[in-house]
């Protein structure tokens, strides 16, 4: 029984099926007849449907068959499959992505890849951890219900999406490290998960990586990391903590205390790097900070640097016997008969990675920490907790941070006139690619911080050798 759509009565609507009532109106008719002078397509098919045209075709680099819509005339349709036939030829896939992908899914995989390339010891875990913290705003941002209306799909993303995502950072606030309990302000790295953004979806559209959208997709995000406003802070004003200042901390400072950081002002260490300073790092002339690729740990700025001991080795205690790193957390007791040296740190490590069942690179950073754990290593998070004891006792304004002895001692270098180079050196920061940088060795870095110790650093040094007077023969 025959229902056309346009004389179908209510009464006769269960005797009419979906295809009898609707069939006609979305049926795909095959396009075989094309106008004189036009060369019918090779492989893709052309539809008719109601008011739009259709293309199917088989993809190759996908595995499957790919459709696409084209709302103009017969023209628009020939052009596009003009487009998608070139791409088959020249690189064998449409490279036309997904086009019912979540932002959910694109997250999810870019990530996924992130872990893939930390696991061939391309990036390291902890950028994978820092890309994901970013992301999470994203995450958040596309699950509100007026966004997630807008935008259903990754490929639609133009700009005023990133022009409210912009405004939703600025909304954002944050607390210090990541403490719940503590004081929020508002979001500061706003450039940074700008860029990561944008990073995800460069991946996505890359067809050598993501192919996850289409190759044509336009990348919002690309150059408003740089396009926004922030004020630059003023070069001339004092550090948060002054010379002043760090001598008033060392004298606040018991055994302990003094010895984790004096390294830190003398040598304007990153705290991370003080708590992997190994036992054989320290001799009787050098104070060394390498890369430890042995056992997983790469510096920041992926170099080694050393710092002439000098009148600064009276002040720094002895390794600890029995330990393995140069600076044992404070609770740490070596056990009794037991000497692990770096060799042995790197034998236990390797016999551990042996046994595991599996091998990425999260697993191979756990069983490391879980090793350093027992050896002893102090984190980032216990000097901290150090640095807030002190700071409570004198009374510290919240400016004053951990990474101010760092500031402080970059201004100490720059107001003893050390040169751009060694500054860069004793911070960990690159030289740089020009040529000059090649010619240059750095062959007067005692000249350069002895400079240092007797100019800005004078006062310091007065309180270091005060308080190694008072101290005990036998400390710790």
């Amino acid at each position: 029984m025959a229902c056309p759509s346009s004389t179908i009565t209510p009464a006769a609507t269960d005797a009419c099926s979906w295809s009898e009532r609707y069939g006609t109106l979305h049926r795909l008719q095959r396009i075989t007849t094309f106008p004189p002078g036009i060369t019918a397509p090779s492989k893709v098919r052309l539809y008719w449907r109601r008011d739009h045209y259709v293309m199917q075709w088989w993809d190759p680099g996908v595995k499957r068959t790919l459709s696409d819509r084209v709302d103009g005339d017969l023209v628009a349709a020939l052009t596009r499959i003009r487009e998608i036939e070139a791409k088959l030829h020249d690189r064998g896939t449409s490279q036309a992505g997904r086009r019912r992908l979540s932002f959910v899914e694109l997250l999810d995989s870019f990530e996924g890849d992130l872990r893939k390339r930390a696991d061939a010891d391309e990036i390291d875990v902890r950028t994978v951890h820092r890309y994901k913290n970013a992301l999470a705003y994203l995450r958040r941002f596309v699950a509100q219900s007026v966004t997630a209306t807008q935008y259903r799909h990754p490929g639609h993303v133009d700009r005023d999406f990133v022009l409210q995502f912009l405004a939703f950072l600025k909304s954002q606030t944050v607390t210090r490290n990541g403490d719940n309990e503590g004081t929020k302000r508002p979001l500061r790295s706003v450039e940074y998960v700008l860029e990561t953004a944008h990073a995800a979806l460069a991946w996505a559209a890359d067809p050598e990586r993501g192919a996850l959208l289409d190759s044509s997709f336009r990348n919002p995000f690309r150059g408003q990391a740089r396009a926004v406003r922030t004020r630059a802070p003023d070069p001339c004003t004092a550090p948060t903590i002054t010379i002043e200042m760090a001598m008033n901390w060392l004298q606040a400072c018991d055994l302990y205390q003094r010895r984790l950081f004096t390294p830190l002002i003398l040598f304007g260490l990153r705290a991370a790097e003080l708590t992997w300073v190994l036992a054989d790092d320290v001799d009787d002339q050098w104070f060394h900070v390498r890369c430890h690729p042995e056992l997983d740990h790469l510096t920041k700025g992926l170099r080694d640097k050393k710092f002439p001991l000098g009148r600064v080795l009276p002040h720094l205690s002895g390794p600890t016997e029995g330990a393995a790193l140069w600076l044992p957390r404070r609770s740490f007791t070596p056990a009794v008969g037991v000497t692990l040296d770096s060799q042995g740190l790197q034998a236990e490590f390797h016999q551990r990675l042996a046994k595991a069942p599996q091998s990425s690179a999260l697993s191979r950073r756990q069983i490391r920490n879980q090793l350093l754990r027992e050896a002893g290593a102090s984190d980032y998070d216990r000097v901290e907790q150090e640095f807030q004891q002190i700071a409570r006792t004198l009374d510290w304004p919240t400016q004053a941070t951990l990474k101010g002895f760092r500031h402080l001692f970059a201004t100490a270098l720059e107001n003893s006139g050390c040169p751009e180079s060694y500054r860069r050196y004793f911070l960990g920061h690159s030289p740089g690619k020009s040529a000059i940088v090649t010619y240059t060795h750095l062959d007067q870095l005692e000249r350069h911080f002895g400079r240092l110790l007797d100019g800005e650093f004078a006062p310091i040094m007065a309180v270091l050798e005060l308080s190694a007077r008072d101290e005990p023969s036998a400390s710790r």
